[in-house]
């Protein structure tokens, strides 16, 4: 056997018989339509050590590719996209046990519905608290637990082990995947698709008259749909396994699933209609928005057959002619997946699978206007199959095309390893991941922000102030850039023009706190105490009891000496923000310079319960 697959030659031949001991004497597979299986043997088995041995080797395998790919990761931090309000600075992390699993399961989150997402950060602040580490580590399990399943999948579908376990292996090694797995935020893609492909698992099984199996899959992909409700269309998934292998529809068996479908489809849109995240049509008509959803496809199929350039964000404008090329090679696409799907109907059915799946799975992305159009992201359970196809086109070569489609593939598996490793590297601190994607793609003013604020906290002012000019660029009204760019500038010694920047956004947005706080520092460190005091009390004045702005003011007073003011300032922040932390940090530093122990000691106390 030529390598790289001889290491591998007893996956092929270990479930041989397999087919032979169903119940069903006569069946046809995806692969080989005209493959009749006789029982003429019922009572032929394989011994254990294949029945266990090999799920175990392929995991193993598997586990080992994921860890070799993804270990430059592991020591990076959270990053300042998401990973706050999800889990460092989420309120109900630190709420009691049953207050916080009641709120998770009751409440929608930043235009979400996804409790077991949340329930799962839960779990895992209690035992870990801010430790990055750890989460990682269990995104990159949840990533190969994903691999083993499909594993499990394609083998049900194919009967054939090596290229289930070669397309199984590409997916956990591929790196339009690598934003799912080291992006801890988007652990509700990783539930999502354990789930789902538990659940295809399971479907496939009990298509074939294992009993239980049906209502075991039905259960999973409703949990499925508690992480990331994105899977809606995965009935569609077995709509097209059951045409592939030539079995019978079974539209009441479909309907169950649609069930628990459209129970969910309703749950986010409400969510995403609750959090403002569901946007006017892409263009403004219904004519572009449909040609920015063709377009698109093709924007995915083109990063699947080249996957390059990855970045977390990407522009995409929306098409708004019929002359733009993007369109036309959505056209294409479509019109590929169509003679595809058509002409895989008449032969071989296993590219039937993929090439309809791919832009099923993008719709609920796509056709709902949310602000993203494009994300690498999305990919993560729309390729499996394609994957799995290619594979099996490639290694059934026969002739002189054997040896070199091999090489091929043993050739193009190293390079997508080599490219995962390098992206993932970068997925290590804020900084070099949004340096990374400015690179890519220098026309995402949301990148250019946050690169901005993963400079400052690097204490790199000068270049923090180069992004957000960089951002401003771009969408010059973006919220809260301005205001960023002003504590950039004080942070460089340019406070004229930080109190120029910052004065244009206090008179534009009146009722902005964290402006007028500012306002007041670079007044402040200008050498003007009064117009800081005046700044500090505009702004409480417009927003009373903003916990931001007394902090800012009891710093101002502590700067001249005036611990009194200091405090009842900190004790109005903690009465109206009891669960700030910094808040109570800094009431309990003032307490001891006063020399107030007792009292500081609570502060210390009330700070450690908000961490």
């Amino acid at each position: 056997m030529f390598f790289p697959f001889g290491p591998l030659q007893g996956i092929r031949g270990v479930r041989a018989d397999r087919r032979k001991r169903r119940e069903f004497p006569y069946i046809r597979n995806a692969v080989n339509p005209g493959r009749e299986y006789v029982d003429e043997n019922p009572d032929m088995s394989r011994s254990p050590s294949s029945t266990l041995g090999t799920p175990i080797l392929v995991a193993g395998l598997l586990l080992v590719l994921g860890v070799v790919t993804y270990a430059g990761s592991f020591s990076g931090d959270f990053l300042n996209w998401d990973d706050a309000k999800y889990i460092t600075s989420n309120p109900e992390l630190r709420a009691p046990f049953p207050d916080a699993v009641g709120r998770i399961f009751s409440t929608f989150y930043f235009s979400n519905y996804n409790p077991l997402q949340r329930l799962s950060y839960l779990f895992e602040w209690k035992f870990f608290g801010d430790n990055a580490l750890p989460y990682r580590i269990v995104n990159l399990l949840l990533h190969v637990l994903a691999g083993f399943l499909l594993y499990r999948v394609l083998d049900e579908w194919l009967d054939k082990p090596l290229a289930a376990f070669l397309g199984a292996a590409l997916f956990v090694v591929h790196p339009l995947n690598v934003e799912n797995v080291v992006w801890i935020s988007e652990r509700k893609t990783l539930l999502a698709t354990v789930f789902a492909f538990a659940a295809t698992w399971c479907y496939l099984r009990g298509a074939r008259g294992e009993k239980r199996q049906t209502g075991l899959a039905l259960l999973l992909f409703t949990l499925g749909l508690a992480s990331k409700s994105s899977i809606v269309v995965l009935p569609g998934l077995f709509v097209l396994l059951d045409l592939s292998m030539r079995r019978k529809l079974a539209p009441g068996r479909y309907a169950l699933f649609a069930l628990p479908a459209a129970l969910f489809g309703v749950l986010q849109v409400l969510a995403a209609s609750a959090g403002s995240a569901i946007r006017p049509l892409h263009g403004g008509t219904v004519v572009t928005h449909v040609m920015t959803v063709v377009a698109a496809l093709g924007r995915y199929a083109s990063s699947w057959l080249w996957p390059v350039g990855q970045a977390p964000m990407h522009s995409f404008p929306p098409v708004m002619s019929a002359g733009d090329p993007r369109l036309w090679l959505g056209v294409a696409v479509l019109a590929v997946v169509a003679i595809g799907a058509a002409v895989s109907l008449r032969r071989n059915r296993v590219f039937l699978v993929g090439l309809v799946w791919f832009p099923v799975v993008l719709l609920p992305t796509l056709v709902i206007p949310i602000p993203i159009i494009y994300a690498e992201r999305y990919l993560y359970l729309a390729t499996p199959f394609l994957l799995a196809g290619s594979v099996v086109w490639l290694i059934d070569l026969k002739g002189s095309f054997r040896v070199p489609a091999r090489v091929g593939l043993a050739t193009a598996t190293f390079g997508l390893i080599v490219a995962t490793m390098l992206y993932a590297a970068d997925w290590k601190n804020s900084a070099r991941l949004w340096t990374r994607s400015v690179g890519v793609d220098p026309d995402v003013a949301e990148a250019w922000s946050l690169l901005g604020g993963a400079r400052m906290s690097a204490r790199d002012p000068a270049g923090a102030v180069i992004a957000f000019e960089n951002a401003l660029s771009g969408e010059p009204e973006m919220m809260g850039v301005e205001s960023n760019l002003a504590l950039a500038l004080l942070a460089t010694g340019r406070r004229v023009e930080a109190g120029q920047v910052v004065t244009i956004v206090v008179e534009r947005e009146l009722i902005a706190p964290r402006a007028w706080a500012i306002l007041g520092a670079v007044r402040d460190l200008g050498g003007d105490p009064n117009g800081a005091k005046a700044a500090f009390a505009a702004g409480l004045a417009a927003s009373p009891g903003n916990a931001h702005l007394l902090k800012n003011l009891a710093n101002f007073h502590l700067r001249r000496g005036q611990p009194a003011a200091a405090t009842k300032a900190l004790e109005a922040a903690v009465r109206a923000s009891p669960g700030d932390g910094e808040a109570w940090r800094q009431l309990g530093e003032v307490f001891r310079i006063g020399n107030q122990p007792a009292a500081a000691a609570r502060c210390e106390v009330m700070y450690r319960k908000c961490q």
